[in-house]
């Protein structure tokens, strides 16, 4: 560091600075600085640079920066809103963020007389550097709040634009892991039943899944999935009977009530495996989401950027994915001995 501080005619400060991309110092400096230290080599200690992380974290600790959270709904809609899933969504990223020295503050965006223009006026003002977006009601939703001074990032895929770093399911993994304990446990004739607007909202990696899964099945064993705008028991019913699958991956409770209505007892009939195990019984078969470990993952990301001091929507967006579990449970056939 000292041997750039010299070619550069500045102070070892000033360099460190630059290293760590602070935005104190002029871009133009910093740019300088990082073309000099990389024309002569330079590279940090591992370190030394785990050892300022972990000094950095504990000012951050005294000083409880604060990170915002920001609902695109108005306050009053929240616990109409509130799942187990975004529960534990919340869940993880408060005790991430908190592990971290950093304290979670909650915002709404959709409030009477708050513009998206106001909301980042808000933001600087109180001198917050970090803002977790929370997943918005499209299936491909738009923002239009100025990130250009904070570090970013959401959780899922429903905040389409602008992109950025996000942490979300696994949905792709989750599918298969179902498909694949099912086949083991003699299911052959497997369907899919879900939402359109609900496969949209995760990037269609649940349908991504089921056809590359079917893809390998003898013909015999490929059941055409029931993806549907008017996902109601009437449309449910029709395609259940002209399918005739023995087992049915879903994401809603209400499938049990349409499989009963069908006079199909699970498992003794059919089985069911509930995508989001979190929001089904008790009971029922599984994927659980690990929703919060979702949550500190999109914490995660933030915390990282803003010990980097980097700013504003990245060039090449980070994607943290969160692998499901299996969970057992009376709607399928129990494992095979």
């Amino acid at each position: 560091m000292e041997t750039v501080a010299k070619r550069a005619g500045v102070n070892r400060s000033t360099v460190s600075l630059s290293l760590r991309n602070d935005p104190r110092l002029p871009a133009e400096t910093r740019d300088r600085i990082q073309s000099i230290a990389r024309e002569l080599g330079y590279r940090p200690n591992p370190a030394v640079s785990t050892l300022m992380s972990g000094i950095r974290r504990r000012r951050y600790v005294r000083d409880r920066e604060t990170i915002a959270l920001v609902f695109q709904i108005p306050a009053r809609l929240a616990a109409e809103q509130r799942t187990r899933v975004s529960d534990g969504y919340l869940s993880g990223a408060t005790e991430r963020a908190d592990q971290l020295g950093f304290q979670l503050e909650q915002f709404w965006g959709k409030d009477e007389n708050l513009s998206a223009r106001r909301l980042s006026d808000i933001l600087q003002t109180r001198n917050i550097r970090g803002v977790l977006l929370w997943p918005v009601e499209a299936a491909r939703g738009h923002i239009s709040l100025d990130l250009s001074k904070f570090a970013v990032a959401t959780l899922g895929y429903s905040v389409w634009k602008p992109d950025m770093h996000r942490a979300a399911v696994n949905h792709y993994q989750g599918v298969m892991l179902a498909l694949r304990t099912l086949r083991r446990r003699g299911y052959r004739r497997i369907g899919l039943a879900i939402n359109a607007k609900t496969d949209e909202r995760v990037n269609h990696q649940n349908t991504a899944a089921f056809y590359v899964f079917r893809e390998q099945l003898p013909r015999r064993d490929r059941v055409d999935p029931f993806i549907a705008r008017q996902f109601d028991q009437k449309h449910f019913t029709r395609w259940f009977e002209k399918q005739q699958p023995d087992a049915v991956l879903g994401n809603a409770s209400t499938i049990l009530s349409w499989l009963r209505q069908c006079r199909k007892r699970t498992p003794e009939d059919v089985g069911f495996v509930h995508l989001q195990w979190e929001e089904g019984p008790a009971t029922c078969a599984g994927i659980r989401q690990n929703a919060k470990d979702v949550g500190a993952a999109g914490m995660g990301l933030i915390v990282a950027q803003l010990y980097e001091n980097e700013t504003g929507l990245p060039t090449r967006p980070k994607l943290v994915l969160i692998q499901g579990d299996w969970i057992e449970g009376g709607t399928v056939r129990p494992r095979l001995i």
